[in-house]
């Protein structure tokens, strides 16, 4: 028993998944908010605004990362983030806006 694994090892308390459990907030609503107009760009325009976002989140906000990753220049990169700034209100580059992103990202897989 000394050297197997913990029976009871407590689970490092998740912000988001406390947020994304409560009932009484209405995370999808904040989903819809932000990521619509994402979602809604992407399909008129085949944009890749909200594969993007994932990925630069995914990759820690590394925008040459993210051009590596979607075969992207860094520049074309640089816009989209700006594209996502204008279309959805939050700057993926400020730390209190990537938060509210990415929770957002989280709910509308979880939907």
């Amino acid at each position: 028993m000394r050297h197997g694994e913990r029976v009871n090892a407590p689970a490092k308390l998740s912000l988001t998944s406390l947020l994304l459990t409560a009932k009484d907030v209405p995370i999808h609503d904040l989903a819809a908010e932000a990521l619509g107009p994402l979602q809604k760009f992407d399909r008129t325009n085949r944009g890749e605004l909200v594969t993007t976002l994932r990925e630069y989140f995914k990759l820690d906000g590394s925008v040459g990362a993210v051009a590596e990753s979607l075969g992207l220049h860094r520049n074309t990169v640089r816009y989209r983030l700006q594209q996502i700034t204008e279309l959805s209100g939050y700057d993926p580059t400020v730390t209190g806006d990537r938060v509210q992103l990415w929770i957002a990202l989280i709910a509308l897989e979880l939907a």
